[in-house]
This record gives C-alpha cells, structure tokens and sequence, in this order.
C-alpha cells in the first residue's frame, strides 16, 4: 500500500508542477465532508488536490487525488485514495457540473470489504466558484458500497 501511495504523490507532483508552469491550468485543494447514503454509513471526511486543464470555453479537463474516510457505524470505518478524472463544465458565470471516473485504493483491511485493495469510484459535483480562488459544492461520492454527498471547500492556485 506504501509503493501506490508513494506511486500516487509521485504522479500528481509532477502534474502539480505541470498545472503551474502552464497559462491558464490551475491547481487547487479541497475539504470535505458529509454524511453517508446507506443506513450503516455515518459521518465522511477527506481532502484532496486536484489539477484543471482548459480544453476550450467553457470546458476543462480535471485530475484529482484525496484520502476519504467513511464512519460506519458498526465496524471499522473503511478509508480510500481516490483516484478521479473527468471534466468540469461552466454552465453560467460561476456555477459549474464536474463529473468523475476513477478509482479509489483502499487504506485498510474491513471485514467483508474487497481485498482486492481498491474500487471503481465515481463522483459528480455541483459547485459555484467566487472569484479567482474559492469555490464550494455538493458532492456525491460512490466507492462501490461506501457512497456519501459532501460539501466540499476549495482554495485554486
């Protein structure tokens, strides 16, 4: 698990670098958290960083990375590295849809949970961004059966 988390830093720093030596890309972290969508889900919580490519008005191509904890509330909480890609797309001046493919490496071992380490993960967002550097949105978070709708805070670079 080490190697993928080290592999995954690795990855994202350089396309952090990328974003700010060039126009027009943006790099930017995020908080959220919310509450579960199934009965035996509680309180979720994570971060992220995430990478923004203009692809043309009013389009741009995003990649992000996180850690996401979801509260159980019978066992052990079960925690992700989500891995996503996708696009986000200004519908009018500020407010914008971001949809998102990926997967998410599982950080610890739950009974009954995939062994295989990881899950397909999807994410679809609506947010709002205030001027050059803030933006806020809801979320909605699937890793396989862990599924969660966040409020997510970000700060852009």
């Amino acid at each position: 698990m080490k190697k993928v988390l080290l592999v995954a830093a690795l990855v994202y720093s350089a396309v952090a670098v990328q974003a700010q030596s060039t126009g027009g890309t943006t790099f930017g972290i995020g908080a959220n958290v919310g509450t579960g969508t199934k009965a035996n889900l509680s309180t979720s919580y994570g971060v992220d960083g995430q990478v923004e490519i203009p692809v043309g008005m009013p389009v741009k191509l995003t990649a992000s990375a996180g850690y996401q904890n979801f509260g159980v509330k019978v066992g052990e909480d079960v925690s992700f590295v989500p891995l996503l890609a996708g696009g986000k797309f200004n519908l009018a001046k500020g407010i914008y849809l971001h949809p998102q493919l990926g997967y998410s490496f599982l950080t610890n071992k739950v009974a009954g949970s995939n062994q295989n380490n990881g899950e397909f993960t999807y994410a679809a967002s609506v947010g709002y961004g205030f001027g050059k550097h803030f933006d806020a949105g809801i979320k909605y978070l699937s890793v396989d059966a862990a599924n969660a709708v966040l409020l997510r805070i970000g700060y852009n670079f």
